[in-house]
């Protein structure tokens, strides 16, 4: 990544956006979590995982790559380069970096909820895979409905809370980055995401393939 950073900081000239840091400093990143409803977000990159607070301009989206002065404390103009689209400016507080999992995810914790991202459960409304609710009754005017139940990950930071539906009709967690290996997590995908799949077939199979195998 370091070896592409003159290449984006040219690329970003060329395009009209006047740079806000010099090449020496550039550092770039990916962002690894976001949450909605907080400014604070998690970028990952080569030197371990940075905690940022969002100030202006592009919002942060996981997968988006930040070049900049990343790695000192302070204000930072900062370029979003999103998986689609243009290059975007986005202006930053480095909250602090150089940091492990661990210390991260506590970090993130403090800033903006006391709840642990552990304990997070996933609601009914989060999930966008088609999935049977099993058989609907009425006893006089009020529905009974049955529920199927769904896996516990226990993991670290998940960037979403989608699942999906396998070929043996298990309810399995979709592929999805996190700031340190999930306890359930059965590969890493080649575009840095991990999967939980239950079946080595089709793994990571839209994720850039596997590339480590849990």
């Amino acid at each position: 990544m370091k070896r592409l950073l003159p290449t984006l900081l040219l690329g970003i000239g060329l395009i009209g956006i006047a740079a806000p840091v010099h090449a020496a400093t550039a550092v770039a990143g990916k962002v690894v979590y976001t949450k909605l409803g907080c400014d604070y977000y998690v970028v990952s990159d080569t030197s371990g995982y940075d905690l940022l607070e969002w100030y202006g301009g592009r919002i942060p989206v996981d997968g988006d790559v930040l070049v900049g002065d990343i790695h000192s404390y302070g204000f930072k103009d900062l370029y979003a380069i999103p998986t689609l689209g243009n290059v975007q400016s986005s202006r930053a507080w480095i909250e602090d970096y150089f940091l492990t999992a661990d210390s991260v995810a506590q970090k993130f914790i403090d800033k903006c909820d006391p709840t642990p991202i552990t304990s997070y459960v996933p609601t009914y409304s989060s999930y966008t895979s088609p999935i049977s609710y099993g058989t609907q009754s009425y006893t006089a005017s009020t529905p009974t409905l049955s529920y199927p139940t769904y896996p516990s990950y226990s993991t670290s930071v998940l960037s979403n809370n989608n699942y999906y539906v396998n070929s043996v009709g298990n309810t399995v967690h979709s592929p999805a980055y996190s700031v340190s290996i999930p306890s359930s997590a059965s590969a890493r995908c080649g575009d840095g995401t991990y999967s939980f799949s239950q079946s080595r077939s089709g793994t990571c199979s839209h994720h850039g393939g596997v590339s480590t195998w849990y």
